[in-house]
Formats: C-alpha cells, structure tokens, sequence
C-alpha cells in the first residue's frame, strides 16, 4: 500500500469522529513517528504499514493521538505521556506564562514551588527550565503518573523532588512554598458542557472528574493548605473550570486571598491566581 492510500484510509475510516484538520495532524503526527519520508506514491514497508493500521484502529477506538505517539508538546517541548497521565493541553500553558511574569524577575531570592496533583509533570519541568534557580517539589496520588513524571525529569535532566502523596491526608504543608500551582480535576461527571473533546474517555479518570455535589472539593483544598503553606509574597495558580469562575473565586476569598483570572489561548476563563489580602 502507497502513503497516499493509506492516507486515504484514514480520512474515509475516521470521518464521522474527527474533522478533517484533527485527521490530517494526526496522519502527519503518526507519519513522523515511524519515519515514513516517503513521497505520497512510494509503497509502505510491512513496518509501516503495522504502524499505521494499528494507530488507525486505535484512533477508531477513541484512544488520543499523543497516547499512541508516546509524547505531547508542551511549551515547546515533547513530554512522554502514556494512559496514567492526562494529555497536556495549551490551555495549561496561560499558567505558565503568569507565572514567569509574576516571578522571573525574583530568581535570585532562593523561591521554592510545590505542583499540586502534577501527573506527567509539565509544569514543574517546564518551570525548572524556564526557571532554573526554583526549588521544586511536585506531588500526586498516583504511582504510575509519578513514574511518566520522573521520566520527563529524567529527559530534561532537570532537579525535582517527586513525592506519593494524597492531597487530602495533608492537613499542612510540610514546608511553605513562594508558588503553589496545580491543574486539579475539575471537569463535572454528570455536565458535559464543560467538555469540549470527545475523546476523554481514555485518559484517567482521576486526573479530570470531580463530583457534581461538591466540585469545589480540590480548590476548597488547596486554598486550606496554601492559607499557611504560602510564603508572604507568594501566589496561588490553579486551572479552573471555566463555568465555576464566580465559586472558585469564593472558595479562595473565604480563606482570605484576594483573586484575579486569565483566559486560555481560546478566550476561556482558565486560570485563578490567589494572594493574601494585603
């Protein structure tokens, strides 16, 4: 079979589950993967060809791209991701550039950040390369997402702590930090207009849904510990359900910050920011 055919496959077997935009990235995606540089009328070798029809058939099933790929850009860098870890996604890159606006100028003063709930790791690696003078330390509940975490660390060659640790057995910080930053589940279970992809089925279930009855539970968190957790010029960033904007902000007002919000790269109300009233 010829790439072009291939292609072919693709657009006619995947048509009513992805537009054609998403089809053709992927094929591209996929094409680069098993470095089929061929020319669209060249035969596919037997490799190739496995390749391609068992990303077509997974693809078919719903699975992302990027778990099929075996990484995800992120800020301008390939992070391993697997299906232990959500797929990073531009939206959680609006923290990242708040953040380096709050504190890139202050690298000299020794600041320290804790990642709260950090699965592949994205955002501690990518601070500690944007911000290499930080003392990072990024915790979540899952093993397996702390192994993928490691792994990214390991391949930017970059320092940071790693801990196991249930957010919800912490009654304190076990040390006060300058940046307390997160990307919480915070998609509702039961209310799918929040959901804009069709395709979170395969990632893991912890790392997006909270419950209808108390969605608040992972803000109301970490604005309890970040109320003594935080250092006194510090600052809270958390991605945010775009339609809970007014209750988060509550949530963080009731333990005495102060709150603004970002949009994303698609005009959505993304990311909170928490001070101390001064």
């Amino acid at each position: 079979m010829k790439l072009n055919e291939m292609k072919q496959r693709f657009d006619e077997k995947l048509k009513n589950t992805y537009s054609p935009a998403e089809i053709g990235g992927a094929f591209l995606s996929l094409q680069q993967k098993c470095s089929a540089s061929l020319s669209d009328t060249q035969d596919l070798t037997v490799e190739q060809l496995n390749f391609f029809e068992d990303a077509l058939g997974r693809m078919g099933e719903k699975e992302p791209v990027v778990y099929i790929l075996g990484e995800a850009d992120f800020y301008g860098r390939k992070f391993k991701v697997n299906a232990h870890v959500h797929v990073p996604r531009p939206e959680s890159e609006t923290m990242i550039q708040w953040v380096l606006e709050d504190f890139i100028h202050r690298q000299k003063e020794n600041l320290s950040l804790l990642d709260i709930g950090t699965g592949s790791g994205v955002l501690p690696i990518t601070f500690a390369m944007e911000m290499p003078a930080l003392s990072i330390t990024a915790i979540d509940i899952s093993e397996n997402a702390l192994d993928v975490a490691k792994e990214n660390a390991e391949r930017f060659q970059t320092s940071i702590k790693f801990l196991s640790v249930d957010v919800f057995r912490l009654e304190t910080l076990p040390k006060t930090f300058d940046i307390i930053v997160s990307n919480p589940p915070y998609i509702l279970k039961h209310a799918q207009r929040d959901v804009q992809r069709a395709f979170l089925s395969r990632e893991p279930v912890v790392a997006l849904y909270i419950d209808d009855e108390d969605p608040m539970i992972f803000n109301r968190k970490i604005a309890s510990l970040a109320q003594s957790g935080l250092k006194e010029n510090g600052a809270v960033y958390v991605e945010i359900n775009q339609y809970l904007q007014k209750e988060s902000a509550s949530i963080f007002k009731e333990f005495g910050f102060e709150t603004e919000f970002r949009k994303d790269v698609f005009g959505n109300p993304r990311t909170l920011k928490a001070v101390r009233k001064k």
